[in-house]
């Protein structure tokens, strides 16, 4: 609490008036956000203690050097003023436009960023020994090689090269371990490093460089006598890199004999 003493001359005579000033308790609490932090304001009134001999005039002289302004005063406090040419020892009044503000900046906790959601790994692969690329065979698999139904005969004096795909009549109980999917929107991949995706059904364990056999089924024609056959014919060789998903694996192609098509099936080497 502040005190302070004012001599003033009031008719020709020295009188002592007295004034007291208090700070009240916060009348406004604000709070906004900046940047990261809480940012409260609070505003705190002044108020004043009304004394003998006081009156809105000279209050409003002492504060404002206008006495002229005691209605503003005198529209902060109408609710404890009834009459203002009658104030009281004791009144306790809000003087506008003499408050302070203090500002408090809390720091908010750093709220951490959410990790981003990524596919899971695929677990990684046990390695087979690593082999050389083979040459491709198209009569080597894991059938019986058939004759053309048409003679290779030529005439005397000239050569050829025997057929680029032979087929093969498979064991009644030969069944494929997969197949070939689409890779990268190709349904085709036709030449020796190309990449392509492998579904593999069977459920064995696969381990990364294993090898297949890339299959294409064929009907029976004329020459075979058995209608019913399982007739298949090789295209390719191809070797794992990578698992992808599931039991979806990348798989390169290291050696062909025709290009490689979608739903072409594979059978593990033997």
């Amino acid at each position: 609490m502040f005190v302070i003493v004012v001599e003033v001359v009031l008719g020709g005579m020295m009188r002592s008036v007295l004034f007291a000033l208090l700070l009240g308790w916060p009348a406004l609490l604000a709070a906004q956000e900046d940047d990261g932090e809480a940012v409260e304001t609070i505003q705190e009134e002044k108020q004043h203690q009304v004394v003998q001999a006081n009156t809105l005039w000279d209050l409003a002289q002492y504060f404002y050097k206008d006495p002229w302004k005691w209605p503003v005063i005198y529209d902060a406090n109408k609710d404890r003023i009834k009459d203002p040419h009658w104030i009281y020892p004791g009144q306790v009044f809000i003087i506008p436009g003499f408050g302070t503000a203090t500002t408090i900046r809390k720091t908010k906790a750093p709220v951490e960023a959410a990790a981003p959601v990524s596919e899971p790994e695929p677990e990684p692969m046990e390695e087979a020994p690593e082999t050389p690329p083979p040459a491709f065979r198209s009569d080597q698999g894991q059938g019986v090689a058939l004759p053309e139904a048409l003679s290779d005969d030529f005439p005397k004096g000239m050569t050829a090269q025997g057929p680029s795909a032979v087929r093969m009549k498979m064991p009644s109980d030969w069944v494929p371990d997969g197949k070939v999917m689409e890779y990268q929107g190709r349904e085709s991949m036709a030449a020796a490093g190309d990449k392509i995706r492998i579904r593999v059904s069977s459920g064995k364990p696969i381990r990364k460089r294993d090898r297949f056999d890339v299959y294409r089924w064929g009907g029976p024609t004329e020459a075979d006598l058995d209608k019913k056959g399982k007739y298949t014919v090789k295209v390719a060789i191809i070797e794992v890199v990578k698992k992808l998903s599931g039991r979806d694996y990348l798989a390169v192609i290291l050696s062909c004999g025709d290009s490689v098509q979608l739903n072409d099936v594979i059978r593990a080497e033997q």
